[in-house]
């Protein structure tokens, strides 16, 4: 850039020819770089930080594991990864680069599996209470898909008759049948999600005249 900047000043046309073609050859270098290889680096940077962030939440948990966990030495692991990574991309080595995603999306797996035991591990509910959580949580759906379907009778009479039965299954002590009728509601809750979402995209082209201007 200063090379084209002293050519202008210089008023050495042919000069300010050659720099600026040299500017927009590196342009074009650049700008091919960033999109030839996948997924783009943004995305690569992120699965890095993912996997830093996983492994200091395990090291937090470490002490419940029944298997040690060895943070410094996964911290070099990922660095290593992150390297190996940046340099592929910075050679466009797809190969290289999509390795290195690869054994990144492998730590990040493995980092979730021990945080998932621990909370296993802490989670202390009997499996009665867990269906009741479980239930509420989904009632608690159910009335949030009620607000969104009121202009809409038949899926909001739906939705309340669902609700009911839910209730009821709050009721019931027999696990399980409490869990096939939990299984038949969450059927049904994304029955009447894509009944609900093809409506409401009904209702937004009628607002336009669309549906209206039907012979």
């Amino acid at each position: 850039m200063q090379s084209y900047e002293g050519a202008v000043r210089r008023k050495d046309n042919e000069q300010v020819v050659h720099e600026y073609e040299e500017i927009l050859t590196l342009i074009s270098s650049i700008s091919q770089h960033s999109i030839s290889l996948q997924p783009p680096k943004k995305d690569f940077d992120e699965l890095v930080d993912l996997c830093v962030s996983l492994n200091r939440s395990v090291l937090q948990v470490s002490d419940e594991l029944d298997q040690p966990h060895d943070y410094k030495k996964m911290v070099q692991v990922i660095k290593t990864q992150q390297e190996e990574g940046a340099s592929a991309f910075a050679a466009d080595d797809q190969s290289a680069y999509t390795d290195a995603i690869e054994m990144l999306g492998s730590i990040r797996d493995h980092l979730y599996m021990l945080l998932h035991k621990v909370r296993q591990l802490q989670d202390t509910r009997t499996e009665t209470q867990k269906a009741t959580d479980y239930i509420e949580y989904l009632i608690q759906e159910v009335t949030t898909l009620e607000s969104q379907a009121i202009s809409n009778i038949e899926i909001h009479d739906q939705l309340k008759q669902l609700k009911r039965g839910l209730g009821t299954a709050l009721e019931d002590d027999d696990n399980a049948q409490t869990n096939g009728r939990t299984r038949i509601a969450v059927q049904e809750i994304n029955r009447l999600k894509t009944l609900l979402n093809v409506s409401s995209s009904q209702e937004n082209m009628d607002t336009k005249g669309l549906l209206g201007n039907r012979k």
